[in-house]
């Protein structure tokens, strides 16, 4: 526990050396912890984000590759530092943006912000397509005192941790015009 340092590669596959293969197609599951580690290279056959995959790191930079199908809502859960997404080229389920947030591939679902977000005067406005924003969200981000939330948005997941555990958040708004 906690003996690697700085950078991992997670294989695409590995052997038993008692003549059987195994292929890494998910990550998580609570059980690591992980807070000397800054960076994860990833491999495409992931398809999975599960519980805590990254538990204590604080990675600065994620990629999330082209085959990974499901995020589970607490996949962050337990993270030191949440990454700035990228999102591989022609994954079908998810997106991202130039901030480094993870959506839903239509962008109606937000799934992580990330630590680094650096609010312009402590003031997120959660983009307009987001109906959907999952707990834990904007779990470590720092700086953040007022999210703006978008007019139509329709549901935010309870939880622990809530969507904005933070001693810095002040204000919640909702944009004007909209069904929320």
């Amino acid at each position: 526990r906690d003996s690697k340092v700085g950078a991992i590669t997670i294989p695409s596959s590995f052997d038993d050396g008692k003549g059987t293969t195994f292929h890494v197609t998910q990550i998580g599951g609570g059980g690591a912890k992980c807070k000397n580690i800054t960076a994860v290279t990833l491999p495409e056959t992931i398809e999975k984000f599960d519980d805590a995959c990254f538990g204590d790191a604080n990675l600065t930079a994620l990629t999330i590759p082209i085959n990974v199908k499901t995020i589970v809502h607490s996949a962050y859960y337990n993270i030191g530092t949440k990454p700035k997404i990228t999102v591989a080229s022609g994954n079908q389920h998810f997106s991202s943006d130039t901030n480094g947030c993870l959506y839903s591939k239509d962008g109606k679902e937000l799934y992580s912000v990330p630590s680094a977000l650096n609010p312009t005067e402590g003031i997120y406005n959660v983009p307009e397509s987001v109906e959907k924003i999952y707990y834990s969200a904007f779990h470590q981000v720092t700086g953040l005192r007022k999210l703006v939330l978008p007019k139509n948005l329709q549901y935010v997941e309870t939880g622990f941790p809530t969507i904005t555990p933070s001693d810095d958040l002040e204000e919640f708004d909702i944009a004007a015009g909209g069904t929320s």
